[in-house]
């Protein structure tokens, strides 16, 4: 028995002598978004190509009103993918024609954390808008892709910039929003949008325009405690005739991830009659 222990301790001493490794960087999360223009057999050949790249990917524009959703969720099975969409509406200047519409494809192995009722993600209709909440290792965030409308700037987009505010505040947790902003930083930037939300807008390294046109219209806005999280923010080419793709990737850990928070003095229970929740330390955001 002596002899085990002492082989034992020789062992462990054995390992301890050695250097340690560093730890390896790993994308948490690999991510890819592009404005498809509409969904058709362009873009159902894309995704089911790209289908291994990333562990989620987003589109804007795809035009189906909600009666026509099944066929894309319909093609994004195929390839092992949820759809979490939100309805383009009617443009009124005819019947079919319609307006935004955008969607998230997490992979099916994904941990997602339900808003409001079971199973529910969270979209709206005519907003443009549509987040889910990832349950990731030592953290919640949450995923938003929004397209913006387009040739009204900042000033035309000010409600819809509030409403998505109210969103994200009202779900008290860090988030990475995509999307085609039809306004450039700069112009987001004028607005009090990003100071609300306690934001700030990640671009490509490469500082390239995203539009064939020459403009920077898609980008990333990010909770600034995500900012630093990531990385490898580029545009890369995609087959559609007006808007390249947008790829990146979480490279910290999220559980190395801090916030800072408030936190009140608890209140203790001085009778039977305290309630529950007085006897609990409350938590808000500063």
């Amino acid at each position: 028995m002596l002899l085990l222990v002492l082989t034992l301790l020789a062992t462990r001493s054995k390992g301890s002598t050695q250097p340690s490794m560093p730890p390896k960087s790993s994308h948490f999360l690999s991510c890819g978004f592009v404005n498809i223009s509409h969904w058709g057999p362009l873009a159902q050949e894309f995704i089911e190509e790209r289908a291994l790249d990333f562990d989620i990917f987003s589109v804007a524009e795809h035009h189906l009103p909600s009666s026509q959703l099944s066929r894309m969720r319909r093609s994004t099975s195929l390839v092992h993918r949820r759809c979490l969409a939100s309805a383009a509406v009617g443009t009124g200047r005819s019947e079919t024609g319609t307006s935004g519409g955008v969607a998230i494809f997490p992979k099916n192995h994904i941990s997602l954390l339900p808003y409001g009722e079971p199973r529910k993600e969270l979209h709206q209709h005519g907003l443009d808008f549509a987040m889910c909440q990832l349950r990731l290792r030592g953290v919640d965030i949450n995923y938003i892709q929004t397209y913006l409308e387009t040739a009204v700037g900042p000033k035309g987009n000010l409600q819809r910039l509030a409403t998505l505010a109210g969103k994200i505040l009202g779900s008290r947790l860090p988030f990475i929003m995509v999307g085609d902003f039809n306004m450039t930083p700069e112009e987001l930037q004028t607005t009090s949008f990003l100071g609300k939300v306690e934001a700030s807008i990640v671009v490509a390294s490469e500082g390239q325009a995203s539009c064939r046109s020459g403009r920077r219209l898609d980008y990333i806005v990010a909770s600034n405690v995500l900012e630093t999280a990531l990385a490898q923010v580029k545009f890369t080419p995609a087959p559609w005739k007006t808007h390249d793709m947008i790829t990146f990737k979480v490279l910290r850990a999220p559980r190395e991830i801090q916030a800072r928070f408030l936190v009140r003095p608890t209140r203790f229970a001085t009778n039977e009659t305290s309630s529950w929740q007085d006897a609990q330390a409350h938590f808000t955001q500063p």
